[in-house]
């Protein structure tokens, strides 16, 4: 599919072969196991899981007028993502302009998710 042009989108709870609910490991399954390099797999995550689910005019970048849904990892570098499995590399997690996590759980309402 990518030969062809087609964009990857990636997911955390829809295959029912591996359910997760870590991005991190759908990256490191995404570059280890179907190609994809660590910047395409970035993508796969954000913009083009938005694309797939016809929000991308609402999340999936970091662009003026869009949610403010934005995880700050604790990385050198990005690359690094898709290959640290076992752990949680998120010290940060904003959700709509709100902190939920800054090294614990801070605005994480356990009754509703948010």
């Amino acid at each position: 599919f990518r030969c062809a042009g087609v964009e990857v989108a990636l997911g955390t709870d829809l295959c029912p072969v591996c359910w997760h609910l870590s991005q991190q490991t759908s990256m490191g399954f995404a570059c280890r196991l179907s190609g994809l390099g660590p910047q395409e797999a970035l993508l796969g995550v954000t913009l083009r899981a938005a694309r797939a689910i016809r929000r991308d005019h609402r999340i999936g970048s970091l662009t003026p007028g869009k949610q403010a849904d934005i995880v700050i990892f604790d990385v050198p570098d990005y690359r690094q993502l898709a290959f640290r499995f076992g752990s949680n590399a998120a010290a940060w997690v904003i959700k709509k302009g709100r902190v939920l996590v800054d090294g614990s759980a801070t605005g994480f309402n356990r009754e509703n998710g948010l």
